[in-house]
């Protein structure tokens, strides 16, 4: 297993445990076998309609290296995963905004019932439904479906 901690400027990658593997970086294949230190990508300075993008998200559970700040990082290659069957991830989009859609890139494992929600205080949330609404924060709970894939969350798109 590993971590990944992304900051503004450089995001490192840990390994927990497990034989170290490779990681294709920008300066080439690295082996990781303790940590790894690479230059953080940027989408949050590339120009979008997608509201949720590199805003502040948190979850009521998470998986080690799936971290809520996965599923609105502008990539599906990350992901949110959830420990618990029942977990939600909350997006801030940092001030009440326009809201015309909520799309949630799921993982090839759909939930057994996904709930998508919008607040403009964090406390009185509406079930997301057609039209444009205002919100400051987008929520989306899930139970997992039963079996043993992983149900989780590749990317919140939160449309202006």
């Amino acid at each position: 297993t590993f971590d990944i901690r992304i900051g503004a400027t450089s995001t490192t990658v840990t390994l927990r445990s497990g034989s170290p593997f490779p990681v294709e970086t920008p300066a080439g294949t690295q082996t990781l076998s303790g940590s790894l230190t690479l230059p953080t990508r940027r989408p949050d300075l590339t120009p979008t309609d997608d509201a949720a993008r590199c805003q502040p998200a948190t979850a009521t559970s998470e998986e080690a290296g799936m971290y809520a700040e996965a599923a609105v990082d502008g990539s599906d290659a990350t992901i949110w995963a959830p420990v618990d069957a029942t977990a939600s991830l909350t997006v801030d989009l940092g001030k009440t905004t326009r809201v015309k859609d909520v799309q949630v890139h799921w993982t090839d494992t759909l939930p057994s019932s996904p709930k998508i929600e919008t607040s403009t205080d964090g406390t009185t949330w509406t079930t997301a439904g057609h039209g444009t609404v205002q919100a400051r924060y987008v929520r989306v709970t899930m139970t997992r479906a039963a079996g043993p894939d992983r149900t989780g969350i590749r990317e919140v798109v939160v449309t202006r």
